[in-house]
């Protein structure tokens, strides 16, 4: 394992490839576990079906009438918690190429990435009042509004575990040494 190296303020690659490994899995099991009801169901798998979408109401409202159905069963969310979840994951799968652009890195510097955050959650404010007055109510729509968000939000949301994992390794280096 690779240690903090006494020049830097970085902390050890090997710590960030641990966090981003287990929110990267975290992510994927997440995402899955949005598709599987529908699938339990031709299978025959009703409560561990009915299980998961109970996971998961406290967090949605499930409506049928704005989720995405396979084969005539909903997803365990709404369309909009589905686009925000596979934006997260997407975002999370799009860090390294992230932190590897320096193009990206000068044009987007983190502050930017909160301007980002609120130009999804406008964005999602916008497809809710267009869907309740021009727009017909497709799941699309929402999930769309969704993406946008779940992306910038995986994005800060490994920044920030990224700085408060370089910090903790700089207090016990300062207590250290």
């Amino acid at each position: 394992m690779k240690t903090l190296d006494r020049n830097s303020n970085r902390p050890a690659e090997s710590s960030e490839k641990k966090v981003y490994t287990a929110v990267l899995l975290g992510s994927m099991a997440w995402c899955i576990a949005i598709f599987l009801p529908p699938l339990l169901m031709r299978t025959g798998g009703a409560r561990p079906a009915f299980l998961i979408r109970l996971f998961f109401a406290p967090i949605c409202h499930q409506s049928a009438d704005r989720s995405f159905m396979i084969g005539g069963v909903p997803l365990a969310v709404c369309a909009r918690c589905t686009g925000i979840y596979l934006g997260f994951l997407a975002g999370v799968l799009a860090i390294p190429l992230i932190r590897k652009n320096r193009f990206i890195q000068r044009a987007w510097p983190q502050r930017n990435y909160r301007t980002m955050l609120l130009a999804g959650a406008a964005l999602m404010g916008m497809e809710f009042l267009l869907t309740h007055s021009v727009l017909p109510p497709l799941g699309l729509w929402r999930a769309l509004s969704g993406i946008w968000f779940g992306v910038v939000m995986a994005v800060l949301t490994l920044i920030s575990l990224f700085e408060l994992q370089g910090r903790q390794h700089l207090t016990k280096r300062n207590q250290n040494g």
